[in-house]
C-alpha cells in the first residue's frame, strides 16, 4: 500500500470520527428535554400559588361572611327594641363601631386578595404559553434533529463501506501497524 492510500484512510477515519461525534451530539439534542422540564416545573409552581391564593380567598370570604353575620344580628339586636338598658346600648354600639371597621379591614384584605390571585391566574396563562411556545420548539428541533441523525447515520454507512474497501487493500501487518499508529 502507498502512503497516499494511507492518507486516503486517515482521511476516511478522521471524516468517521467527526461524523460519529456529530451523531452523538444529535442524539443528545434529541434526548434533551431539560427546557421543556423548566418550563412544566414553574407552570406547576404557578398554579401551586393559585390555588394558595383561591383558598385563602375562600377563607376571607367566609370570614367576611361570619363578620356580616355578627354585625346584622348586633344590629338587630340594636335597632330591635329589646335592649332597653343604656349601658348595653351602649356597648352594643362601641361593638357595632368594631365590627364595622374589622369589616372595612376584611372588605380591603379580600379585595388585595383578589388582585393576586388575577397576578396569578395572569401568571399561570403566561407559564402555559411558554410550554406550549417550548413544546412546539422542541417538536420542530426534534424533526429538524431525526432528519440529521437519519443523514448522519446514512454517510457513517458510506464512510464505513468506503473504509472497508480501502483497508482490504492493506495486508494485515500493515492493517495492525496503521490501527496501532492511529
Amino acid at each position: 500500500m502507498t502512503i497516499r492510500q494511507l492518507f486516503e484512510l486517515q482521511g476516511l477515519d478522521l471524516e468517521i470520527d467527526q461524523r460519529h461525534d456529530q451523531l452523538e451530539t444529535t442524539v443528545i439534542r434529541l434526548q434533551d428535554q431539560s427546557a421543556l422540564t423548566r418550563v412544566r416545573e414553574a407552570l406547576e409552581t404557578r398554579r401551586g400559588e393559585l390555588q394558595r391564593v383561591r383558598l385563602k380567598h375562600r377563607e376571607q370570604e367566609l370570614e367576611l361572611r361570619s363578620a356580616q353575620d355578627k354585625l346584622k344580628e348586633l344590629e338587630r339586636k340594636l335597632y330591635g327594641g329589646a335592649v332597653t338598658n343604656p349601658k348595653e346600648l351602649s356597648a352594643m354600639e362601641k361593638d357595632q363601631t368594631r365590627l364595622k371597621e374589622q369589616l372595612k379591614g376584611l372588605e380591603d384584605k379580600l379585595l388585595e386578595t383578589m388582585l393576586a390571585a388575577e397576578e396569578a391566574e395572569k401568571g399561570v396563562r403566561e407559564a402555559q404559553a411558554l410550554v406550549t411556545k417550548v413544546e412546539a420548539d422542541l417538536a420542530a428541533q426534534s424533526a429538524e434533529l431525526g432528519h440529521d441523525k437519519t443523514r448522519l447515520e446514512t454517510e457513517l454507512d458510506a464512510l464505513a463501506a468506503q473504509r472497508k474497501t480501502l483497508a482490504l487493500r492493506l495486508t494485515p501487518q500493515e492493517s495492525s501497524l496503521y490501527e496501532r499508529l492511529r
